[in-house]
């Protein structure tokens, strides 16, 4: 539920930042996600109030900050190994299949 409520979030964080909510809050809160209903709309200019507030830019700026320092970088993305071991059309019970599923996605052919 912690992942569906995280996707939720950056899928109308997407939105505001599209719309120009950062730019223009008085047109942001008037123009809602698509997905959200009616009722929904106190709890979406609650969203645009803390998405444009000082702490929230702190927040982002120094978290920014901390993901360009990284000394290594995470190949799989958004998606779990063993996802991509599907999708690369392997059977789950193949434990060889799913080693080279997890080189393919960690380790880089000109570093190791």
């Amino acid at each position: 539920m912690r992942k569906a409520w995280k996707g939720h979030k950056y899928k109308l964080y997407t939105y505001f930042k599209d719309i120009g909510g950062e730019d223009d809050m008085n047109m942001a809160k008037r123009t809602p996600h698509p997905d959200l209903k009616k009722e929904q709309q106190q709890d979406w200019e609650m969203l645009c109030d803390h998405w444009s507030s000082e702490k929230f830019k702190e927040w982002l700026a120094k978290n920014t900050e901390v993901r360009s320092k990284r000394k290594w970088w995470s190949r799989n993305e958004s998606v779990s190994t063993p996802r991509h071991h599907i999708r690369r059309g392997e059977d789950l019970t193949s434990t060889t299949g799913q080693i080279e599923t997890w080189r393919e996605r960690h380790c880089d052919s000109d570093k190791g």
